[in-house]
Parts: C-alpha cells; sequence; structure tokens
C-alpha cells in the first residue's frame, strides 16, 4: 500500500456538490479526490446543486469531476457512478491509500450502515477520518470519528441514533431537500452550505494532525458547537467554535 491520501465523497447532491467544489480550492493538490454516486443530473437539482443546464441527463459524479479538472485543471479526481450498496465498493477505491478521509453526504440510512462498516474494517489497515452529514430545512449536524489500529475515537451516528441502524427509507429526515425547495423554503439552501463548510473545517484540522472527532450541532443563524459522544452516553459539551 503506498503512503498516499485520499478524499472519497459518498454523494454528489446539495451537500457533496458544495464540499467538492471548497475542497478543489482549499486543499492541497496532492490529495486524490474521489467522487461517488449513481444519481443523474436533473432540472430540479439546478436550483441547489452545483450543476448548470449543460449537465442535465449526466451522471452527478462524473459531471463534478469534469468541472474540477476543465475549471481548476485538476487531475486527481475521479468519478465513480454508484450507488452505495456494499463495502466492497469503498474497499475497491481505498485499497491503494494508507490515509483516507471518507465524507458522507447521502440522505439515506442504509448507504450509512456501509460506511460505518467499511471504516470499522478498514481501520485495521488505515488511518480513516469518517464524517457524516445530514441537515434539513434550518438545522442538521456533522458526525466526526476517526479510528485506526488503536481503536474508534468518536461516535458513528447510528450510536447516537439507533434508527440509523433500522430505517431503511429513502430520507433520514421528515422531507428531503428537493421537496422543501418545491414547497418554496430557500433555508435549506444555506443549511447545505453550511454543512458543507463545517466538513471542510472538519477535514483541514484533520489533515493538519488536529483531528476533531464529535458532533456539530447547527440550527439557522446559531453559531454551531462541538459535542464529544462517547458509544451509549448522550452528548457533552466540549468546545465551542
Amino acid at each position: 500500500m503506498d503512503n498516499k491520501a485520499a478524499v472519497i465523497i459518498v454523494g454528489a447532491g446539495g451537500i457533496g456538490s458544495a464540499l467538492f467544489q471548497d475542497l478543489c480550492r482549499f486543499l492541497p493538490h496532492t490529495l486524490d479526490i474521489h467522487l461517488v454516486d449513481g444519481d443523474t443530473v436533473e432540472g430540479k437539482n439546478i436550483q441547489r446543486q452545483m450543476f448548470s443546464r449543460k449537465d442535465l441527463g449526466r451522471n452527478k459524479a462524473e459531471a463534478l469531476q469534469e468541472k474540477g479538472t476543465m475549471a481548476l485543471g485538476l487531475d486527481r479526481i475521479y468519478h465513480h457512478a454508484w450507488f452505495l450498496e456494499g463495502s466492497h465498493q469503498l474497499h475497491q477505491i481505498a485499497q491503494h491509500y494508507s490515509r483516507v478521509t471518507l465524507v458522507g453526504a447521502v440522505d439515506n440510512h442504509p448507504a450509512r450502515r456501509v460506511m460505518e462498516a467499511w471504516v470499522q474494517q478498514a481501520a485495521d489497515k488505515r488511518t480513516v477520518y469518517y464524517v457524516d452529514c445530514a441537515n434539513e430545512e434550518s438545522r442538521g449536524e456533522v458526525v466526526a470519528v476517526f479510528a485506526d489500529k488503536a481503536g474508534v475515537q468518536g461516535a458513528f451516528r447510528s450510536q447516537v441514533d439507533p434508527a440509523v441502524l433500522t430505517d431503511d427509507r429513502g430520507d433520514p429526515l421528515k422531507k428531503s431537500c428537493n421537496q422543501l425547495l418545491d414547497e418554496g423554503n430557500r433555508q435549506v439552501l444555506a443549511t447545505n452550505r453550511k454543512a458543507a463548510i463545517i466538513a471542510l473545517e472538519c477535514i483541514d484540522a484533520h489533515l493538519k494532525g488536529e483531528t476533531p472527532v464529535g458532533i456539530v450541532y447547527f440550527r439557522e443563524c446559531q453559531v454551531p458547537r462541538l459535542k464529544g459522544v462517547a458509544p451509549g452516553d448522550g452528548p457533552t459539551e466540549v468546545a465551542a467554535k
């Protein structure tokens, strides 16, 4: 295994596309970036995601890869037109890397279960920093976990919200971002960006050796607060941003 680092973003929708745009400009260009999403661009996506009308009908991950390659001249971006259904898919991407940052930007619990399982499996051979994002119209949270041979620091979302383990619905929240936009709620645009920025801050800190773990909760204009979480325990505030 090479001593290489990669960021894998699962989900190229509202949060994933915003985070990708920032990662391309903000993080070292020695990092490989992998985009995973089996979905295609629809008209309703253009309103809140980083796509244009020329992308209609294209795979989301492929369209974003092209934007990063053409606009910024980056050549270390890869796309995978998959829906995440098994940990073997993540293994296929990560097998050549000793350090992986995995970002969950999905709207369903089955994909979260796959990522959590893979993190625990993969930590025997590499360091993994896992950042899981979720939001609705005016609130959300970002969960950060670090894992290596010594074990897991922080708590997975399923340890804080047991519904992750049993809920197979397409969206973990009551309404999807697209539904909310159809109803005229524009706040979701801001919360997508806020989740993406918090994830970017966590990733940047990790790459600098600080590696924050815990949960960042945010709501509308309130200042996010980082809370450390131990498996089976309620959150305990440890720092404020």
